[in-house]
């Protein structure tokens, strides 16, 4: 069957899935959203190879500005993004260039800019207007299937909104899957509703050789949950790029826990939310402004920590009100501390450098990858000092001679034959004498992993 056969098949169950209100030509409202949404293709590179892959984006502006949602792991630099084309639906195109503009670090929305010369293909989501959702409505967006390397098809996605859920954004929830991850959602009159941002996982029972197996499976192209349009658009900036500078506050708090509603009632804290302190990083705007472990936050600027059916969201929410400061802001915190009501203000810094921000090197005849050791790393190994010594091992290459000697990904290397890596530039230095003297045959690397100390003998080949 021909491409134009089988759009045109997809066109008449376009035609015929959905129920709209008279007044409202579907033919002519999916015709004209089509230019909302694109595909973007784009190669993630690592230290030993680059893989092609494919995300789907909304359209916010009339010069080019497209979002899509996390398309890659938190880790992954933004450098190791490359080579983007961005792909109109429904009709052959050879692509077009993009720049990666970044991404919000809380949210994990990505943004890009299509090149000039695509600006009259597309047309910004808002421009069909923006509208509110509600139980029961029906709902519609976008499905994708590349069908070849220049064509990628957009087909009918269509459901009932099931339930909408602050999870601390708000999202809606449909019945069925309902958009591409990443694309937009309408209603029945063409009003943009929201964006595709997940599927629900799904259990099922699979039997393997006589023996049965419980598995959760979540589909990856397209979704059911969407984030509703009116909250999503209080967080996209209306300038990325210089939004997109903003350098991210730092208050030093770890492992914090909502309280549950038990918790909750004995406080007599009905109504709100509240989040117990786990541990507090040495060093930081919370442990100089005085916090303590055990502290209860209830409050931050004065306002309430919301409360949601599931708790733990409460945490989601005090992070995103967090990050809208700056470093050098000083915020309030109300706090109880065995039963005595505190108010602390807290001046707030930059934060430490992400795991995608920090400086990693590959050694190929070692087989390995090593970063330097960020905050993140401390937390991880439940370290919570400002004083950030040794390296990660980012990547281990498989049957390489570290991999021989047992090394694993996510090690902490703390020496290297007997001296002690205090910083990342000490590592490197060692391991750059090692890689390029071929007198050399073997190394000592001691590690800790999950809390336990390995020495391990690297023979080179």
């Amino acid at each position: 069957m021909s491409r134009k056969s089988i759009y045109f098949l997809f066109s008449l169950v376009l035609a015929n899935s959905l129920t709209f209100a008279k007044e409202v030509d579907f033919s002519k409202v999916h015709r004209e959203r089509l230019s909302s949404v694109v595909a973007i293709e784009f190669t993630a590179n690592s230290e030993v190879k680059r893989e092609t892959l494919t995300a789907y984006g909304t359209v916010m502006d009339e010069k080019g500005l497209i979002v899509s949602i996390a398309m890659v792991a938190d880790f992954v630099p933004d450098e190791w993004i490359q080579d983007i084309k961005i792909y109109p639906l429904g009709v052959e195109s050879d692509g077009f260039d993009a720049t990666y503009l970044g991404r919000d670090s809380i949210t994990q929305v990505h943004f890009f800019r299509a090149e000039k010369a695509m600006w009259n293909q597309l047309k910004s989501v808002q421009s069909f207007g923006v509208a509110d959702s509600k139980i029961g409505e029906n709902l519609w967006g976008f499905g994708v299937a590349r069908i070849t390397k220049s064509y990628y098809m957009p087909y009918l996605l269509q459901s009932d909104l099931g339930a909408i859920e602050a999870m601390p954004w708000d999202y809606g929830i449909a019945n069925n899957a309902l958009s591409a991850i990443g694309g937009p959602v309408f209603n029945n009159q063409g009003a943009f509703i929201g964006i595709g941002v997940t599927a629900m996982t799904v259990m099922y029972n699979l039997g393997l050789e006589n023996e049965s197996f419980r598995a959760s499976l979540k589909r990856v192209s397209a979704g059911e949950i969407f984030w509703r349009a009116k909250d999503f658009l209080e967080v996209i900036p209306k300038d990325p790029k210089e939004y997109l500078k903003k350098k991210d506050p730092w208050l030093g708090l770890v492992g914090m826990q909502a309280l549950p509603n038990e918790v909750l009632n004995i406080l007599n804290l009905k109504g709100q939310g509240a989040i117990a302190i786990s541990n507090i990083f040495q060093g930081s705007p919370a442990d100089k402004a005085g916090l303590k472990q055990g502290d209860i936050i209830l409050a931050l600027d004065n306002q309430p920590i919301k409360k949601f059916p599931d708790n733990q969201n409460s945490v989601d929410y005090f992070i995103a009100k967090l990050s809208k400061n700056k470093p050098g802001d000083t915020i309030v915190l109300n706090i109880i501390r065995n039963k005595e009501s505190l108010k602390l203000s807290i001046p707030l810094t930059e934060a430490p450098k992400k795991e995608r921000e920090a400086k990693r090197e590959f050694f190929p005849r070692l087989g390995l990858s090593v970063r330097e050791f960020v905050v993140s790393d401390a937390v991880k190994n439940y370290e919570y000092t400002n004083n950030l010594k040794g390296v990660i091992a980012r990547y281990v290459q498989e049957n390489s001679p570290v991999d021989d000697a047992g090394l694993k990904q996510d090690d902490w290397i703390l020496e290297i034959n007997g001296q002690p890596i205090g910083n990342y530039q000490e590592a490197i230095d060692i391991l750059n004498k090692i890689e390029n003297n071929k007198d050399v045959t073997g190394l000592i690397i001691l590690v800790e992993r999950k809390g336990e100390t390995k020495l391990l003998r690297v023979k080179l080949h």
